[in-house]
């Protein structure tokens, strides 16, 4: 059974041994796998047992897949439409789809499942932060995570703790400390102006997360836009930070028709639908906008509001 080299996980004691790497290369260019790595299934992703070298030499050669044999999976699943769904997913984690089979029941499954036909023939749906497409079985797990009770969800995705390295020691607890009165946003500028009257350092990477739903969308020739504006602080900061005031905010948000394609259907069809764009920010004083190229974009449910605050 081959699987995605991207969906295995090293051990939390795994080592790397250059010399031991560069054989195996040459061993997997010469002869091929000399045998399937092992692997244990954790949610929809997989932790070698046994095969590390053979893993890290095949990412080395640019694999995209590789042979695995799964511990504990079972030779035939007791739920015929478990296989079914496996099957035409190209799923090897058939204990976790017989999991969600069997928690959800036959006909919740196989709405999932039709879901999950209907995205691929639309294209597919693509990983948050955009750098690839997730496989069927991949699509078929986030639906079902998405789409659950959260007793259902802990009950199909359990929790697994990561053992520790042999020999790791637990580190002290530290001592608590006294909370501090954050300085004020006044204060904070007064660091700011002195500070720039010396070298700065460099910044290599800016993103920027910007969640929200936007209410009209143009399309210009090789992208859409979108204007959306907010008027908040944010809901909250780490202990010691200057809370900055609140302030009207625009941004003008740049999204390709790539991305736009794979999230419009599910944002006109679920009025509780949002955007999530994480992108590249440029800040226009002109317009006093910042734009927003998005590099990715992926659709979330917004959450109800409490009862307290919709009474407000």
């Amino acid at each position: 059974m081959d699987i995605p080299l991207e969906r295995i996980e090293l051990p939390t004691h795994a080592q790397e041994d250059p010399a031991a790497i560069a054989k195996m290369v040459r061993t997997l260019q010469t002869e091929g796998l000399p045998k399937p790595i092992l692997v244990r299934a954790l949610g929809d992703r997989y932790v070698i047992l046994d095969g590390v070298r053979r893993y890290q030499a095949a990412k080395q050669l640019g694999w995209e897949t590789i042979a695995v044999r799964i511990k504990g999976q079972p030779r035939a699943p007791i739920n015929p439409l478990t296989t079914e769904i496996a099957q035409s997913l190209n799923e090897p984690n058939v204990m976790l789809v017989d999991r969600v089979v069997k928690g959800l029941g036959a006909e919740r499954a196989s709405a999932f499942w039709q879901q999950v036909l209907e995205i691929e023939a639309n294209g597919g749906l693509m990983t948050a932060d955009g750098q690839r497409r997730r496989t069927p079985g991949g699509v078929f797990f986030q639906l079902v995570r998405k789409g659950v009770s959260k007793k259902e969800r802990k009950a199909i995705f359990p929790y697994v703790p990561q053992r520790k390295p042999p020999g790791s020691a637990t580190p002290p607890q530290q001592q608590a400390q006294p909370d501090m009165e954050p300085i004020a946003w006044s204060d904070a500028l007064k660091y700011v102006h002195a500070l720039g009257k010396h070298e700065k350092g460099r910044a290599k990477t800016v993103e920027v997360k910007l969640i929200g739903r936007p209410a009209k969308v143009a399309k210009a020739e090789s992208c859409m836009v979108a204007v959306m504006e907010g008027k908040e602080s944010p809901k909250s900061l780490p202990k010691g930070l200057p809370t900055p005031p609140e302030q009207e905010l625009t941004f003008a948000v740049f999204i390709s028709n790539k991305h736009w394609a794979k999230v419009s259907p599910e944002l006109k069809s679920n009025a509780n639908a949002e955007l999530m764009v994480r992108g590249y920010p440029v800040f226009n004083a002109e317009k006093a906008t910042t734009f927003l190229l998005a590099q990715s974009v992926e659709v979330i449910e917004r959450k109800p509001k409490k009862a307290k605050e919709a009474a407000a």
